[in-house]
């Protein structure tokens, strides 16, 4: 759950700095399982960095539908646009998203994951924090810091959450 929470802190972050044209938030899995539930409304900025050890810059960059694709059926999380539907992905068409540097610049070529190896390194700006302070930033905007429970269904619903199984391949 926590990395669907990061994806929508991350979309929305995106939007607030003004980039309008982004269709996709893009992480990869947290580094440790913390549910809801868990919180009873207290978070404290120990408990993200659990989840969120590392400090990953977030990027706006453009992807190739087929780099998109490719990558979103494997184990990576993504909170979408509404205008964004999953049978628009054209191969050879270019796709803003907002995507953690790891998962953006990381390449391989002894790894099944090499995720953007064509397009990685053109097209790109950062948002202003990493995407721990996004999250907490969002948990505080959006009143989560004054004991009030945070349900999956503040973040997540199947209008916004990528269903992998549909895409297209």
């Amino acid at each position: 759950e926590m990395a669907k929470l990061m994806c929508k802190a991350i979309y929305d972050e995106a939007i607030k700095e003004g980039h309008n044209d982004v269709l996709l938030s893009y992480v990869n899995t947290a580094r440790k399982s913390k549910y809801l539930d868990e919180y009873n409304g207290v978070w404290t900025y120990a408990d993200l960095y659990d989840c969120f050890p590392f400090d990953n810059i977030v990027y706006i960059a453009d992807v190739t539908g087929r780099e998109f694709k490719n990558e979103i059926k494997k184990y990576n999380n993504i909170y979408r646009s509404s205008s964004f539907t999953d049978t628009s992905i054209v191969d050879t068409q270019t796709y803003k998203i907002a995507v953690i540097d790891y998962v953006y610049f990381h390449t391989n070529g002894n790894r099944d994951y090499d995720y953007f190896p064509q397009t990685a390194g053109t097209s790109i700006v950062t948002l202003e924090k990493n995407y721990r302070e996004i999250l907490r930033d969002w948990l505080i905007d959006n009143h989560y810091n004054t004991g009030t429970q945070l349900k999956a269904s503040d973040y997540y619903s199947s209008l916004w959450q990528h269903n992998k199984t549909q895409l297209p391949s």
